[in-house]
């Protein structure tokens, strides 16, 4: 039995007590009973709010796992990913985790060193 289902039934229990205490007219039982009852609710909304959290974060785990299995290779100092072509910024990764795609760059002194650069972190890769 999950833990919805165990709240649902001690606030039905609950709702069965009350009425069989209905006889009872002690005004401090009654306000007992009804505090209890809202409680049991509001413990019933927490965990089903926990309950999508949990989900969510399974799934972000889920997410997280499979991006780890996605294994950059190394080439000049940049990241290329199986999937694409594009280069990806190595301090950005393995810093911050953020994979960050790289822009064409040339050096104004050396225009013909074709390379790249980071609109982050502004390093400079270069082909050899």
């Amino acid at each position: 039995m999950d833990v919805m289902t165990s709240i649902g039934l001690a606030v039905d229990i609950l709702a069965k007590l009350k009425k069989v205490c209905g006889a009872i007219k002690e005004a401090d039982v009654q306000i007992l009973f009804a505090e209890l009852q809202s409680q049991f609710a509001n413990v019933k909304n927490e965990a089903s709010d926990l309950k999508i959290e949990l989900a969510n974060l399974k799934e972000e785990n889920l997410r997280l796992k499979n991006s780890l299995l996605e294994k950059p290779e190394v080439k000049n100092g940049t990241y290329v990913y199986p999937e694409d072509s594009s280069r990806y910024c190595t301090a950005c990764f393995d810093g911050d985790q953020k994979k960050v795609r790289l822009q064409p760059y040339s050096h104004h002194l050396a225009p013909q060193n074709k390379g790249f650069k980071c609109p982050i972190c502004q390093n400079t890769f270069f082909e050899f």
